[in-house]
């Protein structure tokens, strides 16, 4: 919200305190005010709901069957996750894709352009009797397209697109777990480790307990030595 422009009744350095971090506390008339200015639900400025402009649509208006609703509402799904898949720009895109697929739209272009491929082979081969792996022939039967497999290409490079972009968006979310972990911190000690160990005062059992402890920073031992 900007301070540009201020709802009526409401104080300018009072808008202001409630645009800084420090702000704690906001009356329910000030709320309510707030809400009907800025065309918003009190719960969407609360926080407790991301529905900034359809806050209270219609189940209906959805188009969504009982399985969905009820799916949705369970609490399995990662809901924010979806938003953000279902709003991609490549989503449309994806269920177009998949709509072509499973209504099999294009199978029989596909099938059609299989069909002349395989007459014109036949076709030279009966013909010329062309070598097992002549050039022209390979080209012939090569161009000749799996439906099945077709579509799993076409499908799964929408979808790696969509998670990929999702995947970058995520880097720096608090959800999303850090690049170094702790394998990666043991792996860089282990030459200090080992050259302590070596460097230890004590027996062979003494160096390896020494060791053992070291890995698994436990430093009892390793401060009684």
């Amino acid at each position: 919200m900007s301070t540009f422009f201020i709802p009526y009744h409401i104080a300018r350095a009072t808008l202001g305190k409630y645009e800084s971090d420090k702000c704690t506390d906001i009356s329910p008339f000030n709320l309510a005010k707030l809400a009907e200015y800025y065309g918003l639900s009190m719960d969407y400025l609360m926080g407790l709901t991301e529905n900034k402009n359809h806050p209270n649509t219609a189940l209906h208006e959805l188009h969504l069957n009982d399985s969905t609703v009820d799916l949705l509402k369970s609490g399995a799904l990662n809901n924010r996750l979806l938003c953000e898949f279902v709003c991609h720009p490549g989503f449309l895109r994806l269920l177009t894709d998949m709509e072509v697929c499973i209504d099999r739209i294009a199978d029989m272009r596909i099938r059609d352009m299989n069909l002349v491929l395989e007459q014109a082979r036949q076709s030279v081969m009966e013909q010329r009797q062309p070598p097992e792996n002549d050039l022209y022939m390979r080209t012939l039967e090569l161009g000749q397209v799996s439906e099945e497999l077709f579509f799993s290409h076409v499908i799964h490079d929408d979808l790696d697109r969509i998670v990929k972009d999702l995947r970058t968006r995520h880097e720096s979310d608090k959800t999303t777990a850090e690049l170094e972990t702790p394998a990666a911190d043991f792996a860089r000690n282990i030459p200090v480790i080992l050259l302590d160990a070596l460097m230890h005062k004590g027996t062979a059992d003494e160096k390896r307990a020494f060791t053992i402890c070291r890995v698994f920073g436990i430093d009892d031992f390793v401060n009684m030595s």
